[in-house]
């Protein structure tokens, strides 16, 4: 197995929640956290002196496992050498500049992955393997909030704090002032009264945050009848005080079980998904496809449609039942941090074909608009609209179906067989037709004939189709092609290398 393989396959174990490795790996993380707490209590309540003291092997073992993981999560969340590649070749042209900005490139990978509140958790629960913080057993009880990462149900509860971060910050900041205020008030009127017991400041401030909850302890209480009219202000804004990050509270968890049921939420969730608008027979023959191609497995398959979830026959797809030419339909579905989108010609009860391109078009712009980076399929009914959408949005392919279907017509009648080998080499059963970027091979070509050569060598035995240079193909290009920077190449791949 390669080293891109392997990582790929921990990072899926890690991270790809469709992964049914990472539901078991979930589980047993799970198992090992509850357990270690356990035996915590025990050492607290027996010691290690007694029979309990074999609870120390575990611990270093269940410390080892944790350690192991948050090794793996740091080592595939980020490409240290293509993080260093993409910055060493597009910034200046001196060596060492470019060097340092590869450098800080893949810092900066890192760093982001270390400073997410789950990492921190991570990075604390393991923090006893240093033996100055091996006694400290608040680290070790740190790992229950592990149990956030593991359980999916958990992360999107507590993802309430994080959505509502700015009115929950606000709140806080207003009770803040109101314990300020009233502990400075009340500190002043009963710290020179006769049996009073506030002697501090820390009393005041305690005794405002005991009232504001409405617990009343009743180890502070105002003695003069200025302090008691503050401490009746203090009891009445409590209620509202306390109202206030309720609400916000149970409204967002409403908001959120409603979304978990709908399936929105996971949707949120996704990155490096596929996004298909619309549904029709192309979108029923695509998941097909999928369903052969094992390399895409992982890839999660969200569809937006007008039509009824009932209509589509794929257990592979997760149905987001709305209009994507809507940007919150979009949204709901992730499109910023999607991998590809493709858009299909949805056939609409009482819509003629010049609307379903419309409807294509308004979609893919907004798409771009979301997310002018990412690579757009759309299907299109007439070729006129085809020249206009590449001209308004980048990073497009368009296909036209009656000029496919068209073509192999024709080649049919005059090459007969030729549909035959068409629909072998577009087949993902056979999936042996890739696109290479010359610049990653590790080797400069003069003209295509030394690619060719190269190519046609063992193990490899690629069968170059074209060159494609700035977005146009050359097809069958002569031995004579210059190579240039940043050309790709399509080839024919043996069918071992497809499988590896």
């Amino acid at each position: 197995m390669t080293y891109k393989a392997l990582k790929k396959k921990a990072n899926r174990l890690m991270n790809d929640r469709s992964y049914s490795g990472k539901r078991f790996f979930d589980l047993f993380m799970m198992v090992l956290v509850i357990l270690s707490v356990l035996v915590l209590i025990t050492e607290m309540e027996y010691g290690h002196e007694d029979i309990w003291g074999n609870l120390y092997v575990w611990d270093e073992l269940v410390l080892s496992i944790f350690i192991l993981e948050y090794i793996m999560r740091f080592w595939v969340c980020s490409s240290v050498g293509e993080d260093f590649r993409s910055a060493y070749a597009s910034k200046a042209q001196a060596w060492p500049l470019r060097a340092m900005s590869g450098i800080y490139s893949v810092a900066k990978g890192k760093i982001k992955f270390m400073i997410q509140p789950m990492s921190i958790v991570d990075l604390l629960a393991i923090l006893p393997m240093l033996r100055v913080f091996r006694a400290i057993r608040i680290f070790r009880l740190l790992r229950l909030f592990k149990l956030v990462r593991y359980s999916q149900s958990m992360e999107s509860l507590f993802s309430v704090f994080e959505e509502n971060a700015f009115e929950m910050g606000v709140i806080l900041a207003f009770i803040s002032l109101f314990v300020i205020v009233s502990s400075t008030f009340i500190y002043v009127l009963e710290k020179g009264a006769v049996s009073g017991n506030f002697e501090s400041l820390g009393d005041a401030v305690w005794w405002s945050f005991v009232t504001i909850t409405t617990v009343g302890y009743g180890d502070k209480v105002p003695i003069t009848s200025m302090g008691r009219v503050i401490g009746v202000f203090l009891m009445l804004g409590g209620i509202v005080t306390i109202a206030l990050p309720s609400g916000i509270i149970a409204s967002a968890m409403t908001q959120k079980f409603i979304s978990i049921r709908e399936g929105r939420l996971s949707m949120r969730k996704f990155k490096n998904h596929v996004v298909i608008c619309g549904w029709n027979n192309s979108a029923e023959q695509l998941m097909k496809e999928f369903e052969k191609n094992q390399k895409r497995e992982q890839w999660d398959i969200v569809a937006v449609t007008l039509k009824p979830p009932s209509d589509i026959d794929s257990n592979r797809v997760i149905v987001k039942q709305g209009d994507f030419t809507k940007e919150g339909t979009l949204n709901d579905v992730n499109v910023k941090d999607a991998r590809y989108v493709i858009v299909v010609a949805e056939e609409l009860r009482g819509i003629s074909d010049e609307s379903i391109d419309a409807r294509s078009f308004l979609a893919c712009n907004l798409i771009h608009h979301i997310n002018p980076d990412i690579y757009i399929i759309a299907q299109l009914l007439n070729t006129e609209n085809a020249g206009i959408l590449k001209k308004t949005v980048k990073n497009v392919e368009v296909i036209i179906s009656d000029d496919i279907t068209g073509g192999l017509l024709s080649s049919s009648l005059l090459t007969p067989g030729a549909s035959a080998l068409v629909n072998s080499l577009i087949s993902s059963s056979s999936e042996n037709i890739v696109k290479v970027s010359l610049d990653t091979l590790g080797k400069k070509f003069k003209t295509f004939q030394e690619l060719l050569a190269f190519c046609r060598k063992p193990p490899a035995n690629w069968l170059p189709l074209a060159i494609e240079r700035s977005g146009e193909l050359i097809i069958n290009p002569k031995d004579g092609l210059e190579i240039m920077a940043g050309d790709n190449m399509f080839c024919i791949q043996t069918e071992m290398e497809v499988m590896e």
